[in-house]
């Protein structure tokens, strides 16, 4: 049965349009494989043959010997990398992955090569490969137990480790004093207003500590205005920032200076990248986080809407890059602690600045590093690409049915 011309209109299904050259079933002509070809070859040529020379030079093998794992390792690599694209049997991903010799294993090589040569050698490599291919298996179970948490906590013990251990002192404590800790984490947890969160960890701390007689009640008013009395200069200072922030916005600044970046700005990534600069330059006058995002809040909604960035997006970007500089500049709070706290503790004499900090603030250089890489390579927005963000009503798509009843029932109570 023919259907008629409407019919197969409605059959026909949209192409998403993508800035992919070729797609994965396509293949490309000669002339270009060629080259990409050996660009790959030439790329990994050096990476292949460098452990095999390592390992060569560390057991002091010949230069026979050394040539025989040179061209081993090169022929390994072109038959794992053959398998890998061309996947035979359920072995191979069917994508251009390139098998090559790995770093990781120079140490335990070499050890085993002392102790018993190349036989030893060999036969621990044939015996290790199909435990990982085993092991390989089970990566989709062990994602919800080796979680990001437990390998950042593995790394941060690995990187973090001080070159001389500290001696701990008493480390007793008292459950019922951290009842009022744990109360705080579950009410954050099940979504309790922070606010409210906040004061019922304040006066069950007050509670328990007059319960327990750390403290008593004058004592207890005493902590609450001394804390007061320590967020004065933040809060003041927010205060008038966002009172600036508002004068700038209603005398035209906001849009100047979005003008001025719209010189700059030629699209999303550019835009993404404008965004996370305007609240670097903020912290950096400001010395403080929260009061950069208020001040570059206004500005980064108007570039987010102007060159459709998903507001989450610019979220996660202002949150980001203003922590990153809060971390780094000598005269933040943050450095100034840790170098008091760092002079505070070393009894040779030397003099620690923060600025001599800078160096070892690893998270902060990663976080700038992988806040960069994520504008250029998404590798984090599989949230919004599930849920785009619908900029018609200003919502992600899961909530528009929400936002129009919201409007709806709005214009239904204007109207009476």
């Amino acid at each position: 049965m023919k259907l008629n011309l409407e019919e197969q209109e409605e059959t026909i299904e949209p192409v998403e349009k993508t800035d992919l050259i070729y797609g994965i079933d396509d293949r490309p002509p000669f002339k270009e494989a060629l080259f990409a070809a050996l660009q790959h070859l030439l790329a990994i040529f050096v990476a292949i043959i460098t452990p095999p020379l390592i390992i060569a030079g560390a057991l002091k093998l010949d230069l026979e010997t050394t040539g025989f794992l040179v061209s081993m390792a090169l022929f390994a690599s072109g038959v794992s990398t053959f398998i890998q694209c061309r996947r035979i049997g359920p072995v191979g991903a069917k994508l251009l992955c390139i098998q090559g010799t790995s770093f990781s294993f120079i140490g335990p090589i070499i050890t085993a090569g002392l102790a018993g040569g190349l036989p030893l050698i060999f036969g621990a490599c044939i015996a290790a490969a199909p435990i990982e291919m085993v092991i390989s298996r089970t990566f989709k179970y062990m994602r919800s137990i080796i979680t990001p948490l437990v390998s950042g906590i593995v790394v941060l013990l690995i990187v973090g480790r001080p070159e001389t251990v500290t001696e701990i002192g008493d480390l007793s404590y008292s459950f019922i004093k951290v009842i009022p800790y744990l109360l705080v984490l579950i009410l954050a947890l099940v979504g309790m207003n922070v606010f409210l969160v906040l004061t019922i960890g304040i006066f069950a701390a007050g509670i328990v500590g007059i319960a327990t007689g750390a403290i008593d009640l004058a004592g207890f008013a005493q902590a609450v205005y001394n804390g007061f009395c320590g967020m004065n200069e933040v809060f003041f200072l927010t205060l008038l920032c966002g009172g600036m922030s508002e004068l700038i916005a209603k005398n035209g600044g906001i849009e100047w200076i979005i003008q001025k970046l719209g010189k700059v700005m030629k699209g999303n990534k550019s835009a993404q990248v404008g965004i996370a600069a305007m609240v670097s330059l903020c912290d950096c006058a400001t010395a403080n986080n929260t009061v950069a995002i208020i001040v570059a809040g206004d500005m980064a909604r108007e570039v987010s809407h102007e060159y459709k960035v998903d507001p989450r997006r610019t979220a996660s970007l202002l949150d980001m890059f203003s922590c990153v500089f809060q971390g780094i500049i000598p005269y933040g709070a943050q450095l100034l602690v840790a170098s008091s706290l760092c002079n505070a503790t070393v009894t040779n004499g030397t003099t620690i600045s923060a600025a001599n900090i800078l160096g070892s603030l690893w998270y902060c250089w990663f976080l700038a590093a992988f806040g960069i890489l994520s504008i250029f390579i998404p590798f984090a927005d599989g949230i919004c690409r599930k849920d785009p963000w619908n900029w018609e009503y200003d919502c992600a798509e899961s909530n528009v049915a929400a936002k129009k009843a919201l409007l709806e029932k709005e214009a239904a109570e204007a109207q009476q």
